[in-house]
């Protein structure tokens, strides 16, 4: 296993800005990442509605850091319906998002989700417009299974159009189950992978107890169906994935961070902050000299490749759009 390395591999989310979190926090959250070296900023038009990316143009316009930050964010969480214009479509909501964000161009612009039954070769064209225009610099993924960005590489390669060179992906230690194929996919592809939800949507906060109600401020309290993962054997891994961290002086969210930080092939992991507590106990990890608990270890809590919760799985069966490339 890599050492834990510099804060450049952190990647800030922002899924709170403009939602949950204050605006005096989200600036102080900015700052105080950038502070400590961190230079990667993810967003996504879906955040909020829009309200994400109005939030975070807003503070990198506040702090005049625009140019000192890798900005990323995502576009088509929705597909676009039929007999709707693909390439028009790819570029109108580009376009939005670069008003919210209030700049001219983003630096990573990913697919939120993939598209089953749209060709890859239009929205490729359409990247690559907005390539051509420098108001993209580079293209990616995000939860992607294996085969759908493969088939985007392959339309890429043929057509001459942008490349998605990074990959998001759902990756902690309660669902390992990307070992299996995507990580070993994007090594093979010299696919960047980024990887989100270091501590489980907050399974791994160490807030939970079997038989005890929620904090009211958690996001078992206000997600439907979060509950529905606090089980006896659920909370009983948390467990010991919490004595292993304790071990080596890490509280178990650190832990969840610090080993998916990590692990062979991550380039980069995404924290979400929303307050500065949150911030701060996440770039704990980075002052860590204890070293992490052996691999021996952690696997006989969690199987290499296996899972205890279902994190993210898509919304239906995977289907191929007629005549997509096998």
């Amino acid at each position: 296993m890599a050492p834990v390395d510099v804060p450049l591999r952190l990647v800030l989310g922002t899924v709170a800005f403009g939602t949950t979190a204050e605006p005096a926090a989200a600036t102080a959250i900015v700052e105080g990442f950038l502070a400590r070296g961190g230079r990667w900023i993810d967003t996504a038009a879906a955040y909020g509605d829009g309200a994400t990316e109005i939030a975070v143009g807003k503070v990198l316009d506040e702090l005049g850091c625009r140019d000192d930050v890798v900005l990323a964010t995502k576009f088509g969480l929705t597909p676009p319906g039929p007999g709707v214009d693909v390439r028009a479509f790819v570029i109108d909501e580009v376009e939005g998002s670069l008003r919210r964000l209030g700049t001219d161009r983003v630096d990573l612009l990913q697919m939120h989700r993939p598209w089953f039954d749209v060709e890859p070769e239009p929205v490729l064209q359409a990247l690559g417009r907005l390539v051509e225009q420098g108001k993209v610099a580079r293209v990616g993924a995000s939860n992607f299974p294996s085969w759908v960005l493969q088939d985007h590489l392959r339309a890429a390669a043929a057509g001459g159009l942008p490349a998605m060179v990074s990959q998001q992906s759902p990756y902690n230690l309660l669902d390992r189950r990307i070992e299996n194929e995507t990580l070993p996919f994007c090594r093979l592809h010299d696919v960047a992978l980024l990887t989100w939800s270091p501590t489980a949507s907050g399974m791994l906060s160490g807030r939970y107890a079997h038989g005890t109600a929620p904090p009211p401020d958690s996001r078992a309290s206000v997600v439907p169906g979060f509950t529905e993962r606090l089980t006896r054997e659920n909370l009983a891994v948390v467990a010991a994935l919490a004595a292993l961290a304790a071990e080596v002086g890490l509280s178990v969210a650190q832990l969840g961070l610090a080993w998916t930080l990590a692990r062979d092939g991550v380039a980069g992991v995404v924290i979400g902050p929303r307050t500065l507590d949150h911030l701060a106990d996440s770039l704990g990890v980075l002052d860590h000299t204890g070293g992490l608990p052996p691999d021996a270890a952690i696997d006989r809590v969690v199987v290499p490749g296996g899972r205890v919760i279902d994190f993210a799985t898509l919304s239906r069966p995977l289907s191929r759009p007629q005549g997509a490339s096998s």
